[in-house]
């Protein structure tokens, strides 16, 4: 596993949030993720459709295929945004798509099949549950967690990716199991 090398964490960094939900059919999951520059600007959103609760391959697909792929610095995964039995393997993911991840309150298996100079480190975040950071120094995902979050909040691209699922599924007229705000 490559460890990314960020020297200064700009205002701007760009990182990309995924959220994502059931999409009501029989094992169709919606992926939607957000590209924000720190916590100052939106500056894309992709989405897609998997057909596995295991939203990774679709996920890689997606990102490696964006025009923004080049600029993003980071991928925001939190786990309360993976809803309806969803699972993401943040090793892949960052593997896959040659960048770092950060798994806010990621509550799925770290696995330990994954070499030992694998970078994972735990992280108190703002009060949240434990945190990794796959592929970044600790000290530098928690510096990238602050510019990228208002208030000490949800990170913007999260916050965001958040929204517009909500909006996405409203849209296409889906309805969710056990979802009270649909």
């Amino acid at each position: 596993m490559s460890v990314f090398k960020i020297r200064q964490v700009k205002k701007e960094i760009r990182t990309l949030g995924l959220a994502a939900k059931s999409a009501g059919s029989e094992g169709e999951f919606l992926v939607v993720g957000v590209v924000f520059r720190g916590s100052l600007w939106l500056d894309g959103v992709m989405r897609t459709t998997t057909h596995t609760a295991d939203i990774t391959d679709g996920s890689v697909e997606m990102i490696t295929a964006s025009r923004h792929h080049p600029q993003i610095r980071a991928i925001l995964v939190h786990g309360d945004l993976l809803n309806d039995g969803c699972t993401i393997d943040p090793f892949n993911l960052s593997r896959e798509t040659m960048r770092p991840v950060v798994a806010l309150n990621y509550k799925g298996d770290l696995g330990s099949d994954e070499p030992d100079s694998t970078q994972v480190y735990t992280m108190d975040v703002t009060g949240e549950a434990p945190s990794y950071s796959i592929g970044l120094e600790g000290p530098v995902a928690v510096n990238i967690l602050r510019t990228v979050s208002r208030d000490g909040v949800l990170p913007e691209a999260l916050r965001v990716a958040r929204i517009l699922m909500s909006h996405f599924m409203e849209q296409s007229n889906i309805r969710f199991k056990n979802d009270s705000t649909a």
